[in-house]
């Protein structure tokens, strides 16, 4: 269903799952950290992304999320559980690792604020990943999704 990658970006650097809003007495705002990192992140993908206009017809987004691995075992707990058996990593559960939906949204997000998507809502497919590894970030695929024509 969707057609070849148009845009391949990696954004280096620990990736920032999308934090709810705070609310306060002066207002509704995102914490500093994520919007930090979704501004760097919108001005790595505007610079791939180039003059372009933005893409207004249905699109194909593949996310993989790649975060750091821990320094140690967990040999008790919870998480010594998720300790992949076979492999020198753990699986990304638990501790500091945020919910795969919010890597999502960040990366979502990032595409908006780069004026390359002009809404998420035009995003029709959505693949997301989520690893620990040596090789931190976060990898944005986007693609065309050309519909099927039934004859």
């Amino acid at each position: 269903m969707s057609g070849a990658p148009i845009l391949y970006v990696t954004i280096p650097g620990e990736p920032v799952a999308a934090a709810r809003p705070r609310v306060t007495k002066y207002g509704t705002h995102n914490p500093t950290r994520y919007r930090r990192w979704k501004a760097a992140a919108a001005r790595r993908l505007a610079a791939a992304w180039g003059p372009h206009y933005p893409v207004s017809s249905a699109v194909a987004v593949s996310v993989e999320v790649v975060l750091p691995r821990p320094k140690s075992r967990p040999r008790k707990g919870q998480h010594a559980r998720f300790w992949h058996p076979t492999e020198d990593y753990p699986l990304p559960i638990g501790g500091k690792w945020g919910d795969i939906d919010n890597y999502a949204k960040s990366a979502l997000d990032a595409l908006q604020a780069a004026g390359i998507i002009e809404d998420d809502c035009a995003v029709v497919e959505l693949a997301v990943t989520k690893q620990a590894g040596t090789d931190v970030g976060l990898y944005i695929t986007l693609s065309l999704v050309h519909p099927e024509h039934e004859e």
